[in-house]
């Protein structure tokens, strides 16, 4: 008995060594991340995918349309995958207000497609805009986003991820919002710190942005075409993994994205879980 318990104790000392010491690999890339000073006015083209999001879609727009960004330099596309709610009216309604909003209506995906898949690249086949920026139908972005993160692009980067954070509602109770706070913002920042290791391991698609020519030159979604959660994590891995082009994370306040708290631990759970289930795909090297 005595045998076993010295061993289960240099097990739980060796995992917290790791522990720890991965910990500081992640400060180390935290430390080396840098502010973007890029001044090129890039032409952007803003991908929202939507499906059944009438409560928050008129208040992502909105914002995206109030950007310090110039007008005639970027575009916002609207997929509306097969909702049954009012999405695509309000789409449709600010797209009547404002020249810069699209609404693209998809009625299905081909067979073995992810639908969020189908509904980016089918969004990227209707632009030729240098930059693809993306973020969710229920976040809502600063009047600076576009300006700050086209910033972070030069010659070299080809992929860039910021910071999402939760806003509080009253729905929820202050532990609940905290909790859930407290996980996405130490999962990005794990992932930020191992960008700046040159070793990125997620990507949150709320909040990210790539280059054309980046994106078709490691074959798009092709390879990840069945793929329903983390395609974006997986896209930016390829990219970052060519020799052509780095990846680069956008930490300033300008760069960040609000999105919504999820209601229940259930729906927490079944949101966390889809995020994992991807996890054996990513590059080990």
């Amino acid at each position: 008995m005595t045998e076993f318990l010295s061993f289960v104790w240099l097990v739980i000392l060796v995992l917290c060594v790791v522990y720890v010491g991965q910990i500081l690999i992640f400060i180390r890339g935290l430390s080396r991340l840098h502010r973007g000073t890029g001044n090129r006015l890039y032409s952007v083209a803003v991908v929202v995918a939507a499906r059944n999001e009438e409560l928050h879609i008129e208040k992502c727009v909105r914002s995206l349309l109030e950007q310090d960004y110039p007008s005639n330099k970027y575009t916002i596309t609207v997929i509306d995958d097969q909702s049954t709610d009012r999405t695509a009216d309000i789409v449709r309604q600010l797209a009547t207000e404002n020249s810069a909003v699209e609404l693209l209506q998809l009625h299905g995906h081909p067979s073995g497609i992810s639908p969020i898949i189908n509904a980016i690249n089918e969004a990227i086949k209707r632009t030729s805009s240098e930059i693809i920026l993306r973020t969710d139908a229920d976040c809502v972005v600063g009047p600076s986003w576009i300006s700050s993160m086209v910033r972070y692009f030069d010659e070299t980067v080809g992929v860039i991820s910021g910071l999402t954070l939760i806003r509080n509602t009253q729905n929820i109770s202050s532990f609940f919002f905290g909790f859930q706070f407290i996980d996405l913002f130490s999962q990005t920042a794990c992932g930020a710190g191992a960008i700046g290791m040159d070793a990125p391991n997620n990507c949150n698609g709320s909040n990210m942005g790539f280059r054309r020519e980046s994106f078709h030159d490691v074959g798009g979604f092709e390879s990840m075409v069945a793929i329903n959660s983390g395609s974006d994590s997986l896209l930016a891995q390829r990219i970052a993994a060519t020799p052509q082009w780095k990846m680069r994370f956008a930490y300033e306040p300008e760069t960040h994205v609000t999105t919504l708290p999820v209601t229940s631990w259930r729906q927490l759970l079944q949101q966390r879980m889809r995020w994992a289930g991807h996890t054996s795909h990513y590059r080990t090297s």
